[in-house]
C-alpha cells in the first residue's frame, strides 16, 4: 500500500507520537509510508521519523485558509501514487480530503484523537460537509466514539474504533519501582502545559495532600502557553520548592522510571498515550473520569479515578493509592495490560485490517470523487 499520514505537524505531542509510530510500523511491514506535516511548526519529531527511514513533506501553512497549500498537496498525493489517505484529527483533514479527492486518491480515513471541551463550529461545519467523502472514521476509545458519533449518526456505519498504542517495551525496559523509597513519593504527569490538560487543579490538590505529607513531590513534564501561570500558582501556594517543571523533553522512559504515581487531570480526552506509558512503566495511575482512560485502565485494580476541575477529589483519589504495596501492585497490573493490549504492532495490525477491507472495493478517479 502506498499510504500518506497526515499530520498538523511534527511537534512533541500524542497524536504526533501516535502518527508516527504507526507510519513506522507500516513501514517495517513492507508499505510505502510518507508523512504529510500540514503546518508550519518546529519539527521536534523529524530526527525520529528520518531515523525510522520515513519520508516528511512539509507544507508550512500558516493561519488561514490557504488554496496553495491545497494545491501542493493534491500534486503531491499524486506524485506519490497514494492508495491511502490517513488525517488525524479534524483541522487537517479539510486539506487531506479535498486535496486527496482532487488528486484521485481511492480512500480517505480520519482519526479522531479527542473530544474538544470547546467546539470550533466553523472546523466543525467542515467537517460535517466532508464526511461523504470520507471512507472511514476512527476513534481512539468507544467513549468518545459515542460521543463524536452521536451528531453524527447519519454517517455512523463508518465510525470504527482502533485504540492508541506504543513502543511498550521501551518503557518495560525502564520499569519504575513505585514505593520502593517510601515515605518519599514522586507524582508526575506527562502533557502540555494547556487549559484542557488543568495541571493547575493537580498543583491545588498537590497542595492540599502536601499538608499532612511533607515528603511528597510533583514533577511536571511538557511545556505550553501556561508554564508561566503555573509557576506562578505554585509559588503563591508556597509548593516552588516541591513542584518542578521539567519542560518539554522526548525522554519520557527516563522520566517515569523515577515516578511512584502517575496523574493525569484533563478535563477532556481521548485516549492519552501518556496514561498507556506511564502503565507500560509500571505505575499507578489516578487520572479524571475523561474519555477512553476508564476503558483501558481498570478501577481500583489499576486506577482511581475522580470528577474533572475538582481538586479535593483529585486529592482524595491519589491519597488512596499512597500505601507500598498497593502502589507496586496497580502498577505490575497495568504493565500487564500494556503488554498485552496496547502496542504499536496491535494498533498498526487493525488499521492494516481496516484498510485492507476499504481497498477490496473498486474505485476509480471519477468515483472517488462523488460523496459516498
Amino acid at each position: 500500500m502506498n499510504i500518506v499520514q497526515v499530520v498538523r505537524s511534527l511537534e512533541l505531542g500524542g497524536l504526533e507520537r501516535v502518527a508516527l509510530d504507526l507510519a513506522t510500523a507500516q513501514k517495517e511491514a513492507g508499505n510505502c509510508v510518507s508523512i504529510y506535516s500540514v503546518y508550519k511548526h518546529e519539527p521536534a519529531l523529524i530526527h525520529e521519523a528520518d531515523r525510522a527511514g520515513l519520508r516528511v513533506i512539509q507544507f508550512n501553512k500558516l493561519t488561514g485558509f490557504s488554496i496553495r497549500t491545497l494545491w501542493n498537496m493534491a500534486r503531491q498525493f499524486r506524485l506519490d501514487q497514494a492508495s491511502i489517505v490517513h488525517t488525524h484529527n479534524e483541522l487537517v483533514h479539510t486539506y487531506g480530503t479535498i486535496a486527496g479527492r482532487l488528486a484521485g486518491v481511492p480512500y480517505i480515513v480520519n482519526t479522531i484523537h479527542g473530544t474538544k471541551a470547546g467546539k470550533d463550529l466553523r472546523l466543525d461545519r467542515n467537517y460535517r460537509a466532508l464526511l461523504p467523502w470520507t471512507d472511514a472514521v476512527v476513534t481512539v476509545s468507544s467513549e468518545t466514539g459515542a460521543q463524536f458519533a452521536a451528531e453524527r449518526a447519519r454517517h455512523r456505519d463508518r465510525f470504527h474504533v482502533i485504540r492508541n498504542g506504543i513502543p511498550v517495551d521501551k518503557f518495560v525496559a525502564l520499569s519504575a519501582r513505585p514505593g520502593s523509597q517510601w515515605p518519599r513519593i514522586r507524582l508526575g504527569t506527562v502533557a502540555r502545559l494547556a487549559d484542557v490538560k488543568d495541571q493547575a487543579t493537580l498543583i491545588r490538590a498537590f497542595h492540599i495532600i502536601q499538608k499532612t505529607n511533607s515528603d511528597l513531590e510533583l514533577h511536571i513534564l511538557g511545556d505550553g502557553p501556561l508554564r508561566t501561570d503555573l509557576e506562578s500558582l505554585s509559588k503563591r501556594l508556597e509548593l516552588d520548592r516541591s513542584i518542578t517543571f521539567h519542560g518539554a523533553s522526548p525522554n519520557v522512559a527516563e522520566f517515569l522510571s523515577g515516578l511512584d504515581v502517575f496523574v493525569l487531570s484533563s478535563v477532556s480526552e481521548g485516549l492519552p498515550i501518556a496514561v498507556l506509558e506511564a502503565m507500560s512503566a509500571g505505575l499507578p495511575i489516578v487520572s479524571t473520569r475523561v474519555g477512553g482512560i476508564c476503558e483501558v485502565a481498570t478501577e481500583h485494580e489499576v486506577a482511581e479515578y475522580c470528577i474533572p476541575s475538582d481538586p479535593e477529589a483529585l486529592a482524595l483519589a491519589i491519597q488512596s493509592v499512597l500505601e507500598p504495596e498497593r502502589m507496586k501492585v496497580m502498577g505490575q497490573t497495568g504493565q500487564a495490560i500494556a503488554q498485552r493490549s496496547f502496542t504499536v504492532q496491535a494498533m498498526a495490525k487493525s488499521y492494516d485490517s481496516l484498510y485492507r477491507t476499504l481497498l477490496s472495493k473498486k474505485s476509480s478517479y471519477f468515483t472517488s470523487l462523488l460523496p459516498r
